[in-house]
């Protein structure tokens, strides 16, 4: 495959015929002078627009500089990039196999291939990737971890902690490591792991990502130990390091609650609009709300397939408000002037892009994004058929769940106690809205009654989803399908009370989120 083949259809696929004419703001492109680009400019620009939330503007940056120069290895490396932010995975599956054939040794470029292919659920391909990097490179850190990232996935426990140990005796200071250590939610550190990392804190030079992930460590190790003073001492100093930028955050989500409840009410929510399908079933919720559950639950279901958390319904929105200068929180008012057609072309969009996460012929199929609570208007607009189900938590175990969780990228409102109540009560605000506006658009389930009643529970939501009921439901835990999220082991045991209370040994430090969650 050549570079035109690659990308001309990558680019078609992403909407390139939009793009538009080069940013005003960039003169370094091909214009009728004949100017060359000025490479390392424009890849400054790209790199900004994508930390932006601009995707398609990077991408449009980026296309322009490979017309002049197509074997630009670095900008279509960058591009690949682009493209996953955009939910492209195939495009830029196909962009990379195209650079690999031309240096099949490159091993960036295979490590960010087999990134693409855990995202797509071909977790065993992403494997055999990831094992022949190690043993090219078996002393660096960060190939072990990712690694064993996969092989807990696949409920390899054991395989998975010793990638983790063997990355941390190859380089202490590896925090991501010791974090993935802690992370393996059935697993307890020893006395000896936390002497080690204490003594690593230590060290006044040890930069600040390993410290985050000591510090979460740490939190997590005393945690199990139940010394709670020193577990929640470093779980807030760990979220402290993090803390940039969550209140901006917040207010944009509060004002996107807003918008959404000003703008969709009963009569704009009941339009027989979209694409008529009900195979999409959508789980969201608040994050470590029992989503995983819910969806390893259904999964289990002979008619029905888990395809992990989908990026693909952000993506739209986050499309819909770049097209108009906005971010993927203030769309709303867009939405709610589009026509029946261009509704149904967002939900072909969805059920297309979707279908790179699909490989069975199940008919219906599961979407665990918990941050689509967000979206339920785009949804429910595009999709009036999908089935929604929310996942409720109680509310001090969820936010404290997440305040004790280091999440890779993105969750900026877990990192202060006070904007976790206010980001759950914007939650709350629009789930309520929703219920009053849309009854029975969506489906609520309660987690701790689901652990203490669940065949009852399973039972319920199966009829409201028009499902039979199958016992492989409440044998969940027999299910090897690979689980991409924090409670990946967790959901490998039959059900049990352990993260119910979860909160209450700390109650003496949570006062700040009790008065925000008490606060209209």
């Amino acid at each position: 495959m050549n570079l035109s083949s690659a990308l001309s259809p990558a680019l078609a696929a992403s909407g390139h015929s939009l793009f538009g004419r080069v940013a005003e703001e960039s003169p370094w492109f091909l214009g009728s002078g004949g100017v060359q680009p000025d490479a390392p400019a424009v890849r400054l620009l790209a790199s900004s627009a994508a930390r932006r939330g601009q995707p398609t503007k990077a991408g449009r940056l980026l296309w322009d500089l490979l017309v002049a120069n197509p074997r630009n290895r670095e900008m279509r490396l960058a591009l690949a990039s682009v493209m996953i932010s955009r939910d492209q995975p195939i495009e830029a599956l196909a962009l990379l196999e195209e650079i690999l054939a031309e240096r099949p040794d490159d091993s960036r470029v295979a490590e960010r291939k087999a990134f693409i292919l855990a995202q797509l659920g071909r977790v065993e391909e992403s494997l055999q990737i990831y094992s022949g990097l190690v043993a090219a490179h078996p002393d660096f850190p960060p190939l072990r971890v990712a690694r064993g990232q996969i092989l807990l996935s696949l409920g390899r426990q054991s395989a998975a902690v010793d990638d983790f140990r063997q990355a941390i005796a190859r380089d202490p200071r590896y925090g991501e490591a010791w974090w993935a250590l802690a992370n393996v939610k059935t697993l307890q550190l020893t006395r000896a792991d936390i002497q080690s990392m204490q003594s690593l804190l230590s060290e006044p030079q040890l930069a600040r990502a390993a410290r985050i992930n000591l510090e979460f460590a740490l939190g997590k190790a005393f945690e199990d130990a139940v010394e709670l003073p020193a577990s929640f001492a470093h779980y807030r100093r760990a979220n402290e390091l993090q803390s940039a930028g969550a209140s901006d955050s917040i207010e944009r989500v509060r004002r996107h609650v807003d918008e959404v409840i000003g703008q969709f009410g009963a009569d704009s929510l009941s339009r027989v609009a979209g694409v008529q399908s009900d195979r999409p079933i959508f789980i969201v919720g608040m994050p470590r709300s029992g989503t995983t559950l819910v969806e390893q639950i259904l999964a289990s279901h002979p008619d029905v397939e888990g395809t992990s958390e989908l990026p693909t319904i952000s993506a739209i929105a986050r499309s819909i408000g770049e097209g108009i200068g906005r971010s993927e929180f203030s769309y709303s008012d867009l939405l709610a002037g589009y026509s029946d057609s261009v509704l149904a072309t967002l939900g072909h969009q969805y059920l297309r892009q979707s279908a790179a996460y699909r490989y069975t012929r199940r008919p219906y199929f599961l979407d665990k994004m918990p941050s689509n609570w967000m979206h339920i208007a785009l949804i429910k607009l595009a999709l009036p058929r999908a089935r929604i189900i929310d996942v409720r938590r109680d509310p001090l175990d969820c936010c404290f769940s997440n305040f004790a969780q280091n999440f890779s990228h993105g969750h900026e409102f877990t990192h202060k106690l006070e904007d976790l109540g206010r980001h759950y009560r914007n939650y709350e605000r629009l789930m309520a809205h929703f219920d009053r506006v849309a009854p029975g658009a969506v489906i609520h389930v309660q987690y701790e009654q689901l652990v203490e009643q669940p065949e009852k529970t399973v039972r319920e939501l199966l009829n409201r989803l028009g499902l039979h009921f199958d016992d492989a439901c409440l044998r969940f835990y027999d299910n090897a399908r690979p689980v991409r999220t924090p409670s990946a082991q967790q959901v490998r045991q039959p059900l049990n009370r352990r993260g119910i209370g979860r909160a209450q040994p700390y109650s003496r430090w949570l006062s700040p989120l009790v008065q925000a969650l008490a606060s209209d």
